[in-house]
């Protein structure tokens, strides 16, 4: 796992593989909460700019 801490209470997290609950338990073995979390990338597709409760069509391109 790649760790970049940005601000005090905000860390972005790299993973290889794994799931969003990897996080949580990771956190828990430190006695450290996590209260929100978000993924913004799975594999080439990237979240990007894409508003809360829009959705964009996918292309080819993106999954290959």
């Amino acid at each position: 796992a790649k760790i970049a801490v940005i601000k005090p209470r905000e860390i972005h997290f790299t993973i290889t593989e794994g799931q969003k609950h990897q996080i949580r338990r990771m956190f828990d073995r430190v006695q450290c909460s996590v209260t929100w979390l978000q993924r913004i990338r799975e594999n080439k597709l990237t979240l990007g700019e894409l508003e809360k409760g829009k959705y964009r069509m996918i292309q080819k391109s993106d999954i290959i």
